[in-house]
């Protein structure tokens, strides 16, 4: 995605989640229209489980520089938290 794309627009609910696979200098979290940057990710890391977990709406996210995510459908994701529930798990 290029720099300054918008991912998730304020107030949306969401249908997938974000794994960033590869970017510059990260990706902005915070309210719509607002310069105030809440936190800034970077490689490796995920964005909007939880909103996509609570069917709250969640923040504005954009990108900071070029990025490369990897876009998780919800019920893809859902069925990987369902796999680990029954996962035989070590002792």
């Amino acid at each position: 995605m290029p720099e300054n794309t918008v991912i998730f627009n304020q107030g949306i609910r969401r249908q997938f989640l974000c794994h960033i696979f590869r970017q510059g200098s990260g990706i902005r979290k915070g309210p719509s229209g607002v310069e105030i940057n809440l936190s800034e990710l970077g490689r490796g890391e995920d964005f909007g489980e939880m909103a996509l977990l609570s069917g709250e709406p969640g923040r504005h996210v954009e990108t900071l520089e070029e990025t490369r995510l990897i876009i998780i459908p919800k019920v893809f994701f859902l069925n990987i938290l369902q796999d680990l529930r029954t996962f035989p798990w070590p002792s």
